[in-house]
């Protein structure tokens, strides 16, 4: 990124899936400053796309704890979400396809399990719904 000089930048790759219909946060400094931030869900699934497609494998393992961390949370708590986003990358194409299945892989056995559960859970009712 040659316009911000010799700062090392690098382009995030799937920022636009990334940065889709953010949500308004708080952080939590003096009285609070609002903030815009990417959904959790989104967040989550793009860390697994991110993690396949690292050389470096520090980051990488960053990646996974941080995906592994929402997706514990978000399987819970918002396993809709969680679902219509994994969702929404699948549809994007077989490269995406790829990178999610190679991301998923790297997820310790419980967290594949969760969100396979919730991937499951989100297809049945799915059909469900089609079929009234």
């Amino acid at each position: 990124m040659r316009a911000l000089g010799g700062s090392r930048a690098q382009p995030l790759r799937h920022l636009d899936f990334l940065i889709h219909d953010p949500e308004r946060s708080v952080l939590l400094a003096g009285g609070g400053i609002p903030v815009t931030v990417p959904r959790a869900e989104r967040y989550a699934i793009h860390k697994l796309i991110v993690a396949a497609e690292r050389r470096e494998q520090v980051k990488a393992i960053k990646d996974i704890l941080q995906a592994s961390t929402l997706i514990e949370a978000l399987s819970t708590r918002r396993p809709l979400e969680l679902a219509r986003a994994w969702q929404t990358a699948w549809d994007s194409g077989p490269k995406w396809r790829e990178k999610l299945e190679a991301g998923r892989a790297r997820l310790d056995d419980s967290h594949q399990a969760q969100l396979a559960f919730v991937l499951e859970k989100e297809a049945a009712s799915r059909k469900r719904r089609a079929r009234t």
